[in-house]
């Protein structure tokens, strides 16, 4: 059982926000959370990250402060670049700071390499 927090606003109408998991947009790739958001029909964004590049910490500190600005149908995973070698051969990255945008059927929709470093530039590849 979900829990939810309800609210009525000016002119009586209730708005219902989920507080679970539907609205996180933003947390550490796991199997388990990936084929959840997949179920739950999330748009997916893998991010590529490593702290050893300026690019990667930019994007991560922007989406961490501006976390609201990503709509509600996305989820973007972030993947530590330098463990996670499995998903870096799947998908031939070879660099950090990569994004994979998936479109609602899983298929590659964008891959960027390297210049997203703010989250407006992420929003324009939704």
């Amino acid at each position: 059982s979900g829990s939810s927090l309800s609210e009525t606003l000016l002119g009586g109408d209730t708005v219902t926000t989920d507080t679970n998991t539907s609205r996180w947009v933003y947390a550490d790739y796991s199997q388990t959370a990936y084929n959840d958001a997949r179920s739950a029909g999330k748009q997916i964004l893998f991010f590529f990250h490593t702290s050893s590049s300026s690019i990667a910490v930019a994007l991560d500190q922007s989406i961490n402060a501006n976390p609201s600005r990503i709509p509600a149908h996305v989820m973007i995973f972030k993947i530590d670049y330098d463990t996670a070698s499995d998903l870096n051969k799947q998908y031939s990255i070879t660099e950090p700071s990569t994004i994979i945008v998936f479109d609602t059927n899983g298929e590659i929709k964008h891959q960027v390499v390297g210049s997203i470093y703010k989250i407006d530039s992420l929003l324009n590849y939704l």
